[in-house]
């Protein structure tokens, strides 16, 4: 019933999974500290990652040969999907009350 408690679940569920969908690329590995840098850099691939229409090319054009995804990659791109779109039907069934 709360649109905000759908949009914060959207987020954090879409957050949970685009990290552990890059740090099974080779570009990256999994860290428990985070910098600046590597935010900024991420937003736009995270804001891409956040539609569940995307393309699994939604890194770049060359990732495949460029980050070396594995076989869970494509997992973690699925789920994301799937949990991110529950939470975007759920951010919009709480407007519903408002008719």
């Amino acid at each position: 019933t709360s649109y905000l408690r759908g949009l914060i679940f959207t987020i954090l569920i879409g957050v949970f999974f685009y990290y552990l969908l890059i740090i099974n690329t080779s570009q990256y590995e999994f860290s428990f500290s985070l910098n600046s840098k590597l935010i900024q850099d991420n937003i736009p691939n995270f804001l891409k990652f956040i539609v569940p229409t995307h393309k699994f090319n939604f890194l770049g054009t060359n990732y495949i040969n460029d980050l070396k995804p594995n076989n869970w990659f494509y997992v973690w791109d699925t789920l994301g999907r799937i949990f991110v779109g529950y939470g975007i039907y759920q951010t919009i069934q709480a407007f519903r009350k408002y008719r």
